[in-house]
């Protein structure tokens, strides 16, 4: 029993020198008998504190290799310096025990390793190292990269090489710049240098070539002597029709005289003829003729009286009217008049023409109107378009004030373009060419007459200054017509329509560019200039074709005028859409989208007395063409178009030119595939402008529809042709 008591406290102080040890030398290796921390290491299962603890007897002496009950007494083994904390019956901690006290021993050091970091990179011959460090000093080290090994870097050159001999130089690792071997600097080429002596006349020259660097040479070339060479005249003495000429001829090199030549004299030579005073008509006149040579008067001539030359006729602006051109020959010397007559106007002549063709297919119940279009007048530049496009609308005017007076004119219709407006147009210049053509036409008859809009109109281009205003195109175009009844709910839309009970004929007028409510302008482009709006729409489907008012609406005929052809865009053939139903007599509903925005035309033609469709007659395409038309290529064409050619000189069937599908569907050809065109002016060489051909003047229509024999009847005015239609 004593010796179990013995035993206890030389075992704890034998595990404490041990951990002690452990310390001092690393990191203890942990076993499977106890763990890393002091407090686990000695557990109730490996130490049991006997039950005769206090009965162990104190000794004189007790040291680490022996311990005696006179050392260790139960009273040295309390809970001050052993706490219940330390050691209990779960957990046991050792105690260092000296001569003459007794304590707790230290708890073993525990390494706290930092990160490991880069302490030196990889080399060409070295492997790179990481270390960390513990907090008590103590440091690991360990290899990360291998080593990366020399790179070839740059040559120096040690000694440089020359025309004559090689140099050396080390290659050195661009890394280390350890030498890695020595390299040979190959020998240069010879760098050559050529001087020149020019060879002369007599001396030959050389060409030598050496080399800059190092002296030695690499050719010779001998240049030989090229010998005189005949240059240059100096004259000694002039050559005159009386005196000999001197002169020598020297070398063109090294300006050695050659020669000496002497030029005899020839005498004077008759040369051109001078007018000192010009003859005239009745006059003698005075001239001399000189030496070609000195220029010296020869001798003098008198020139006879030309006498009185007669030009060619001229008419007299002043003296004619529209039925009387008064016409005149002039001397072309003096400007004396020598001839003058009366004879009727080629407005007259032809008026007078179209009249007869009028009158030999008028029948009782035929109507009779005038169609113009394209006038695209230029009241302000000079030059190509201002006289001819002027005359034409002058010259058109007049035959239909004298046509007038020889058939039954039942209405005039103005089918737009009035002006030539382009790029460089500004509103002033615009107005102007309004106010010429309405003061062209101010003299027609009391009938009705129709104005209405074309696409110049708008003066559209986005390079002009501005588009016309809706009220200033009223104002000058539209507000001309005569007899129009508006719709009541835009009265200055430019739509409408003309009754004509007697003959039991409607004309309504399309206003074709009606882009000032729908339609959107935006800065940078060409504004918009065709269009029908929603508003127009509207009013044609329940006011223009609506006969209720009339008792024989079936014996009525209906006359479409637009600018463009009712089948030339998306928003025209609406129209033919809507004709197309009133024709069949049903109803339905225009949808479609412009400008972002939705639209809706209801239309009811159903069961009502309708009036019949007889033709539309259109501008813009500035040609004679002709075709019947529908609203898509899914209905059958049924319609006649009728295209009144352009009154303008000088833009004959532009469309054909355009090429490609448009002038397909849009230009004029013969049956050979030809563009027909229909000159009105043309260019003059000797005046340097454009001559207006007062024969061929202008190009309109008078059209004349025959209810009875159901015939239309297009007769040109000035050049073009004729054509009959059935409908």
């Amino acid at each position: 029993m004593r010796g179990s008591k013995i035993f206890l406290p030389i075992l704890i102080i034998l595990m404490l020198s041990l951990l002690l040890a452990s310390c001092e030398n690393g990191t203890p290796e942990v076993s499977d008998a106890y763990t890393e921390t002091p407090s686990e290491a000695i557990t109730t299962e490996e130490l049991t504190v006997p039950d005769e603890t206090s009965a162990i007897a104190e000794t004189d002496e007790a040291t680490a290799g022996e311990v005696t009950t006179e050392e260790v007494t139960t009273e040295e083994l309390t809970t001050g310096e052993v706490t219940t904390e330390e050691v209990t019956t779960e957990e046991a901690t050792t105690a260092i025990i000296t001569e003459d006290e007794t304590t707790s021993a230290p708890e073993p050091h525990v390494h706290v390793w930092s990160s490991w970091t880069l302490s030196k990179s990889a080399g060409c011959v070295d492997r790179g190292e990481e270390k960390r460090s513990c907090v008590c000093g103590e440091n690991e080290i360990r290899y990360t990269d291998a080593p990366l090994g020399h790179i070839e870097g740059r040559l120096i050159t040690v000694e440089k090489s020359t025309c004559t001999s090689s140099g050396y130089g080390h290659r050195i690792c661009g890394r280390c710049t350890m030498i890695l071997r020595t390299e040979t600097i190959p020998v240069l080429a010879h760098t050559p240098y050529t001087a020149v002596e020019k060879a002369t006349c007599t001396k030959d020259g050389f060409e030598r070539t050496s080399c800059k660097l190092c002296g030695s040479e690499l050719g010779y070339k001998v240049l030989k002597a090229f010998g005189h060479t005949e240059g240059r005249h100096i004259v000694l003495a002039k050559l005159t029709c009386t005196e000999d000429g001197i002169k020598d001829i020297i070398c063109s090199s090294c300006t050695l005289v050659l020669r000496t030549e002497i030029t005899k004299a020839q005498g004077h030579k008759e040369g051109r003829t001078i007018t000192v005073e010009k003859a005239t008509c009745t006059e003698k006149g005075l001239q001399h003729i000189i030496c070609s040579v000195c220029t010296l008067i020869l001798r003098e001539e008198t020139v006879e009286a030309t006498g009185h030359t007669a030009g060619p006729w001229i008419t007299s602006p002043e003296l004619s009217t529209d039925e009387i051109s008064v016409r005149q020959k002039h001397c072309v010397s003096c400007d004396l008049l020598m001839e003058e007559e009366s004879v009727k106007s080629l407005a007259l002549v032809e008026a007078e023409r179209v009249a007869a063709q009028i009158n030999s297919v008028s029948g009782k119940n035929s109507f009779t109107f005038a169609a113009l279009s394209d006038m695209h007048v230029d009241n302000v530049y000079t030059g190509y378009n201002q006289i001819p496009t002027k005359k034409s609308c002058e010259f058109a005017a007049k035959t239909v004030s004298i046509l007038e007076r020889m058939v039954d004119i039942e209405a005039a219709v103005m089918l737009g373009d009035y002006t030539a407006s382009s790029k460089d147009y500004d509103a002033e210049h615009v107005i102007k060419d309004f106010e010429y053509v309405r003061d062209c036409f101010s003299d027609l008859g009391d009938y009705p007459v129709a104005w209405i809009r074309g696409n110049h109109e708008i003066n559209y281009y986005k390079e002009s200054d501005r588009p016309m205003t809706n009220a200033e195109i009223y104002q000058y175009i539209e507000s001309n017509s005569r007899g129009m009844t508006v719709d009541p709910l835009n009265p200055t839309g430019g739509y409408g329509y003309i009754d004509f009970p007697e003959n039991k004929i409607r004309m309504i007028f399309l206003n074709t560019s009606d882009v000032y409510s729908e339609y959107t302008f935006r800065e940078g482009e060409d504004a918009p200039s065709g269009g029908i709006s929603s508003d127009q729409l509207r009013w044609f489907a329940q006011i223009a074709l609506d006969f209720s008012d009339k008792a024989d609406a079936s014996e009525w005929g209906i006359i479409l005028n637009s600018h463009f052809p009712l089948n030339y865009s998306e928003d025209t053939a609406r129209i033919l859409l809507l004709l197309e139903a009133y024709r069949d007599g049903s109803y339905g509903n225009i949808s479609y989208v412009n400008s972002n925005r939705y639209y809706t035309v209801s239309y009811d033609f159903y069961g009502i007395e309708r009036a019949e469709i007889i033709c539309s007659i259109h501008g813009h395409s500035h040609n004679f063409r002709s075709d019947l038309i529908s609203s898509s290529d899914k209905v059958e064409p049924w319609l006649w178009r009728i295209c009144i050619p352009n009154v303008s000189a000088g833009r004959e069937n532009e469309c054909a030119d355009a090429g490609g599908k448009f002038a397909a569907k849009w230009g004029d050809f013969d049956e050979n595939g030809d563009p027909i065109y229909y000159t009105k002016c043309h260019w003059d060489d000797k005046l340097g402008t454009f001559v207006y051909d007062e024969e061929d003047a202008t190009s309109y229509c008078m059209i004349t529809v025959d209810r009875d024999s159901r015939k239309i009847y297009a007769h040109y005015v000035g050049t073009g042709r004729d054509r009959t239609f059935g409908y």
